[in-house]
C-alpha cells in the first residue's frame, strides 16, 4: 500500500509542530529555569512560587510566542517545507517541486509513528526537527500507520 501527501506549510501549520516541540521538550526547561530564577529572585512582597509561576507567564507571553510567530512566518516564506512524500513499505519519496528535486529515504529516517484521533504524527530524524501530521486519513492509511509503527519498533 502507498500512502501519497502533498504537505504545504502554512504559519498555521509550522505554529502546530513548534508547540508540539516546545510542550514534548523545552516547556519542562523553561518552566524550571524560572523555579529557580523565581526562588533566588522573589518579586517584593511575593512568594517565590508565585513570583517564579508570573516570571515563567511573562517569558512565554513576552519572548517565546513572539518569536515562535516570526520563525513560523520565516519558515512558510521560505518554501523549503513545501513537498509531496510518498510512503510506501519499502521506503518514502519525498519530491520538492519547487526545486524539482526527488529523495529517497529508508524508514529508518522516520523516529516516532503516533496515531492520534483519525490521522499521524510522524517525527523524523533531521538536524532542525521536522514533524508531519497527516490529518483525516481512511481506515486503510491508518492500518498502514499501525503496521509501520510496530514495525519500527521491532
Amino acid at each position: 500500500m502507498k500512502v501519497t501527501r502533498q504537505i504545504i506549510a502554512t504559519r498555521r501549520t509550522m505554529l502546530r509542530a513548534q508547540l508540539y516541540f516546545l510542550a514534548k521538550k523545552s516547556l519542562w526547561m523553561y518552566l524550571f529555569a524560572m523555579l529557580i530564577i523565581g526562588y533566588y529572585m522573589p518579586l517584593p512582597g511575593q512568594s517565590w512560587w508565585l513570583s517564579a509561576a508570573l516570571y515563567f507567564v511573562c517569558l512565554m507571553v513576552i519572548v517565546v510566542a513572539p518569536l515562535y510567530y516570526l520563525s513560523a512566518g520565516t519558515k512558510v516564506k521560505s518554501g523549503a517545507f513545501n513537498f509531496n512524500i510518498e510512503f510506501s513499505e519499502e521506503n518514502i519519496q519525498v519530491f520538492y517541486p519547487k526545486s524539482n528535486k526527488a529523495e529517497t529515504k529508508s524508514w529508518d529516517w522516520v523516529q516516532t509513528i503516533d496515531i492520534i484521533n483519525n490521522g499521524a504524527r510522524i517525527t523524523v530524524r533531521m538536524p532542525n526537527r521536522l514533524v508531519i501530521f497527516l490529518d483525516r486519513l481512511n481506515s486503510g492509511e491508518l492500518a498502514f500507520f499501525k503496521k509501520m509503527k510496530d514495525a519500527l519498533h521491532k
